[in-house]
């Protein structure tokens, strides 16, 4: 008989400061190939733990936010 398990889990970081710890500790487990998909409302703390999570794995350039275009090409 087959187990099927799901993978997803659902964490709440109350503060920012929780937010980072998890990027943190995600990075420090995270291993070529893997996927972590992030998802909510705006102003939920997506970038911040993308942010947190690239410190974590050493990254050093400027991570910003999918949701907010600073120049779209076609307008230039």
């Amino acid at each position: 008989m087959a187990v099927t398990r799901s993978l997803a889990r659902e964490l709440v970081c109350p503060d920012p400061a929780s937010t980072s710890a998890l990027g943190r500790s995600l990075a420090s487990v995270a291993r070529p190939g893997d996927l972590v998909c992030l998802w909510g409302d705006l102003g939920a703390g997506k970038t911040h733990l993308a942010k947190a999570f690239g410190a974590g794995l050493g990254v050093t350039d400027t991570i910003v936010s999918p949701s907010f275009i600073h120049q779209l090409p076609y307008l230039n």
